[in-house]
């Protein structure tokens, strides 16, 4: 019989054994990380913060809002026109569009920050490599 394929002739059985010297016992995930400059920021510290800054915020601004200055503003542009003007809206094609854009951005939003906390490890220098580093070496060690 005749191979169809050349490299089926080079296939090995696999090895389903599991290497107690490389395998690693089960480790607790951690909390996504997001670097702002040059700073390391847990993910779940910038939730409550923003919170904390969304509540501050808001009286600030309704604070400004009563400075002569911005009353002087908001009477001069009204935000509204004289000329009346008719408001037909979005045909269903733009915003079906725009619905699914803002679909898709968020799964790449999401796929970002996964890698981000998936893979900070992997990528300290250049030549990085998974069971280089000193902290895998240590884990390897204790296994031993």
């Amino acid at each position: 019989m005749e191979q169809h394929d050349f490299l089926e002739t080079r296939l090995t059985p696999a090895d389903d054994r599991v290497r107690l010297s490389g395998w690693l016992p089960p480790q607790w995930g951690a909390m996504p990380r997001i670097r702002i400059g040059r700073v390391w920021y847990n993910a779940l510290w910038l939730i409550p913060l923003g919170f904390v800054f969304l509540l501050i915020g808001i009286p600030l601004v309704q604070g400004l809002r009563q400075l002569p200055t911005v009353q002087h503003f908001i009477r001069r542009y009204p935000g509204q026109t004289s000329v009346p003007v008719q408001y037909v809206g979005f045909p269903l094609w733009l915003r079906v569009q725009h619905f699914l854009n803002l679909f898709f951005i968020l799964f790449i939003i999401r796929a970002g920050i996964q890698i981000l906390a998936d893979h900070p490890r992997l990528y300290w220098n250049r030549d990085r490599t998974p069971g280089t580093g000193k902290q895998d070496k240590r884990l390897q060690n204790r296994t031993n």
